[in-house]
């Protein structure tokens, strides 16, 4: 069965985290995670780089105002 995407980590089929480890989050991993959201018309996404000097510099909320639709 061929996959649209491969995420990192699904949670309760409704959380996507996709992790990096780059010096600067850019606008293109950001725009990975908005296209997994979308395409699996989940609510909400996490994009976390462990390579930033605190957790909370390197994390990142999404969220995807059609999947909270879906999921209500």
């Amino acid at each position: 069965m061929p996959m649209g995407f491969r995420a990192d980590i699904l949670v309760a089929d409704t959380v996507i985290v996709e992790v990096k480890g780059v010096s600067a989050l850019t606008i293109a991993h950001e725009h990975q995670l908005q296209t997994y959201l979308r395409m699996g018309g989940l609510p909400l996404g996490f994009l976390v780089n462990f390579h930033a000097p605190r957790l909370k510099d390197g994390l990142r909320r999404f969220v995807n105002a059609r999947g909270l639709v879906e999921a209500a």
